[in-house]
């Protein structure tokens, strides 16, 4: 998670995964911790990746932020 822009006061981003496309019983794989500014975090999935739909999910509360997050299945 890169946070490149900040004018806001919270940020909760995580990362969910569905074995079907409708993500009808999406498991929150990973939680980033809160943003409160401009800065990044990595974090690594220990275990088996047998899902096959993937998708990340924030709430911003204030104004806006300019966020990327990369995710990379190996």
């Amino acid at each position: 998670l890169h946070v490149i822009a900040w004018n806001a006061t919270t940020l909760d981003v995580v990362v969910d995964s569905d074995d079907n496309s409708g993500m009808t019983s999406a498991t929150e794989r990973i939680a980033f911790a809160q943003n409160s500014a401009v800065g990044s975090e990595f974090v690594e999935l220990a275990g088996a990746i047998t899902d096959d739909w993937w998708r990340v999910d924030w709430t911003l509360v204030g104004t806006s932020a300019t966020f990327v997050v990369v995710v990379g299945i190996l």
